[in-house]
């Protein structure tokens, strides 16, 4: 487990041919100028992940993946960018199942975002979402992205912490993050499926409690809500329902407030001399620090600073007679 990342300064059109790792394609570059930019390959536990982005208008045609279903997203685009015909706008997703032709067309410079999926990838991730794993629905070709004008910027800033800070992930934050990628870019896709007829639910404070209980055995890991949905065995759809009914929240905004309450008491009991914020926060699933300290400011009333130097003066005040705690403390903040 762990993330790579291999990044190509481009110099020539001919070296956008690689911006799918492992791809049979072809680009021949259509508008004047000299060609810069950048293409970025990563792997993320097994997740081929491709960043690029560059500055002239070209035609693009060939086969992403023998047998692999490739995502792609447009990211940022200077003209009109038509994949067969269709034009895509910036947030929107092209999905190219295993062996199929794509061709495109950009009128100007643009980045784009790839991530490729075996079969077994989307089975094991919406395993509670029969008909996501139904490999018909990943047929649609173009999809229109999320209404949402900060979507695309969160997955990008996701992507430029990873890659900068990725020597420094616990194995459990690289598995969360990945899962939050993928979740991400597949978001427009089920979107696209049509939801399963609801039945009655079970006992949302069943759920719930399964939940919490499943959280707090892995208190010292981030825990995304796939994964969640996967162990436990219930749908998104369930989920979301039982935590509305329950606490008037989603889901993935309790996750978060867990996640946050989990950052606080480690920050709290940690050493300002030997611990960092960035740290901290990055092994519980933080990466966009900026929007971590607003949200733990909103929810604490102070900012992350301010519980780490107030713990570093309670641990100067307080003595441990279990040793055991110690190593706890020095477990989640390492």
């Amino acid at each position: 487990m762990g993330i790579t990342v291999k990044t190509l300064q481009l110099t020539n059109f001919e070296e956008l041919s690689s911006t799918v790792k492992g791809a049979s394609s072809e680009v021949i570059q259509l508008d004047p100028g000299r060609v810069s930019g950048f293409i970025s390959n990563l792997s993320i536990d097994g997740l081929p992940v491709n960043v690029g982005s560059f500055s002239v208008g070209v035609r693009t045609r060939g086969v992403l993946s023998p047998d692999r279903t490739t995502i792609g997203m447009l990211t940022s685009t200077d003209g009109r960018v038509v994949h067969w015909s269709r034009d895509m706008a910036v947030g929107d997703v092209l999905v190219t199942p295993p062996g199929v032709e794509y061709g495109g067309r950009y009128f100007g410079g643009a980045s784009i975002l790839t991530i490729s999926l075996s079969d077994s990838d989307i089975r094991s991730f919406f395993t509670q979402e029969p008909r996501i794993c139904d490999l018909e629905s990943w047929k649609k070709i173009h999809l229109r992205g999320v209404p949402d004008s900060s979507f695309v910027p969160r997955l990008l800033d996701i992507l430029r912490q990873a890659m900068a800070m990725h020597s420094i992930l616990t194995d459990d934050a690289i598995a969360f993050w990945r899962r939050a990628i993928i979740e991400m870019m597949t978001l427009p896709v089920v979107q696209n499926v049509p939801a399963e007829a609801l039945g009655p639910l079970a006992s949302a404070l069943k759920i719930v409690r399964e939940v919490e209980d499943y959280v707090d055995r892995n208190s010292l890991k981030p825990i995304h809500i796939s994964e969640v949905c996967n162990r436990l065995k219930v749908s998104r759809r369930s989920l979301h329902r039982a935590f509305h009914e329950t606490f008037g929240m989603g889901p993935v905004t309790f996750l978060r407030r867990k996640r946050l309450c989990s950052v606080h008491t480690a920050l709290l009991e940690a050493d300002s001399r030997m611990a960092t914020i960035a740290d901290v926060a990055m092994q519980y699933g933080f990466i966009n620090l900026g929007r971590f300290a607003g949200d733990y400011r909103d929810l604490f009333g102070e900012y992350p600073s301010h519980t780490l130097s107030g713990g570093l003066r309670k641990t100067r005040s307080i003595r441990y007679p279990d040793p055991s705690h110690v190593n706890m403390v020095r477990r989640a903040t390492a």
